[in-house]
């Protein structure tokens, strides 16, 4: 088999003969934030069986670790709840040796759960950790078992706004929900950025006049990257219109729920998808 030639080398040959310093620093220019997910695995539990915790379906080298090894196919007490995510690792994990050497300080393995080890790369700087829907059953566990390094350096925390929906909490626990939340939020001393997520295909959902097709063009199944935006889109503004229909009502989820105060100050609305890559890293 063939030695091992990096991207960079091969383009610019000196690159190796570079100090250290310098080729580290450049690795660390190739880092860019990105939106992890946090998701679970429980074999007792099928709510999130689209999910697959150990095989990333786009190709990538995601941040899903096997743990114990033991795969899907293992034995697992009724209990265990195992978190990942899909969200695919920086090139720079994969590129060679040098690279990663480079990086892996600033992506520590994090969140563990009761019964299984940490097992997400997680860059505390640059990424922002996503908590979904099917999550929110969990959030409370989840929350607990943060480390104190992990609370002490999160800065970027994303809630989808149909975690405290009532068809999944019931209308009793709308507000209990939204003060673990904030007692969450007063326990993370460095937070500099926490959204309330409204995730443009399930809003879509909602106008009859929008195709399902269009609806899938925003969640690609097979893309594990998230991106967020302060405005909505003006791709989605540009759909809406064709159709006919006001944008306005993408902002009503969030201005719906009765916030603590906390969570008012604090909160900002970000719209977000998970369209398909381009063609080249399909």
């Amino acid at each position: 088999m063939a030695a091992e030639t990096p991207v960079a080398c091969a383009i610019f040959p000196q690159f190796s003969k570079l100090p250290t310093e310098i080729r580290y620093k450049i690795w660390h220019l190739t880092l860019k934030p990105q939106i992890v997910e946090i998701r679970y695995y429980s074999p007792q539990d099928t709510t999130d069986a689209d999910y697959d915790c150990w095989q990333d379906l786009s190709g990538s080298v995601s941040r899903a670790l096997a743990g114990s090894g033991e795969g899907l196919g293992g034995y697992l007490p009724s209990w265990e709840v195992r978190f990942f995510s899909t969200a695919a690792l920086p090139t720079a994990f994969y590129v060679c040796n040098d690279s990663r050497r480079a990086i892996m300080p600033f992506y520590p393995v994090c969140f563990a759960s009761e019964s299984s080890p940490a097992s997400i790369h997680f860059n505390f700087a640059l990424d922002t950790l996503y908590i979904d829907t099917l999550f929110a059953q969990l959030i409370d566990r989840f929350l607990d078992r943060l480390t104190q390094h992990e609370r002490q350096n999160l800065r970027h925390l994303a809630l989808s706004e149909e975690c405290a929906s009532p068809d999944l909490l019931g209308d009793s626990s709308h507000e209990k929900f939204w003060l673990k939340v904030e007692t969450a939020l007063i326990g993370l001393p460095e937070l500099e950025n926490f959204g309330i997520a409204i995730m443009i295909w399930r809003e879509l959902r909602y106008y009859e006049s929008v195709p399902e097709s269009i609806v899938d063009g925003y969640r690609h199944k097979t893309s594990h990257q998230i991106e967020f935006f302060h405005e909505l889109p003006d791709e989605v503004k540009a759909d809406l219109e064709m159709l006919g229909e006001d944008d306005e009502d993408f902002m009503k989820p969030c201005l719906s729920y009765e916030l603590t105060r906390e969570i008012e100050l604090r909160a900002k609305c970000v719209f977000g998808w998970s369209r398909a890559p381009p063609p080249e890293y399909i």
